[in-house]
């Protein structure tokens, strides 16, 4: 005897208009007013379900790519724990959580893309320039030692 005799299972229903676009992608492509609108009534209607679902989306994000650049999701993570307590003491308007979490939002995933020299151009020298305490000169030495070890 099998579960699967006693177990049924109906097809998936469809609760958002999301595709392939996750919230975030939503959120920086289309606005977080837009992002909204696409979120199920349920949600959209009760500002603090909104605000947990896209907290909740932008710490999955944070948490998936950490190992990437810890440094920056590290940044990110307080960030976001600052406006989640700023949001829960009241000590900011529903609107000004909305543009910081949005911002925060765009920041995670462009994923540390954020300000750095000019020698600093990919995405590996980034991460490099992130965690060894924004040194320049070492990000691009251990760059271009591992370029060269690859050979």
């Amino acid at each position: 005897m099998s579960v699967d005799n006693y177990i049924i299972a109906e097809d998936p229903e469809v609760i958002s208009l999301f595709g392939e676009f996750s919230l975030i992608d939503l959120i920086v492509n289309t606005g977080i007013a837009n992002a909204i609108s696409n979120l199920p009534y349920g949600i959209r209607g009760n500002q603090d379900a909104v605000a947990e679902t896209i907290e909740n989306n932008v710490r999955s994000k944070i948490i998936k790519e950490h190992l990437i650049d810890p440094a920056f999701f590290e940044e990110m993570s307080k960030l976001l724990a600052a406006v989640i307590k700023e949001r829960k003491d009241n000590a900011i308007s529903y609107e000004e959580y909305l543009k910081k979490i949005a911002k925060i939002a765009a920041d995670v995933k462009a994923g540390g893309t954020g300000i750095a020299p000019p020698t600093i151009r990919t995405a590996a020298q980034k991460a490099l320039y992130n965690n060894l305490g924004k040194d320049e000169a070492l990000a691009l030495t251990i760059h271009h030692k591992v370029l060269g070890s690859e050979a």
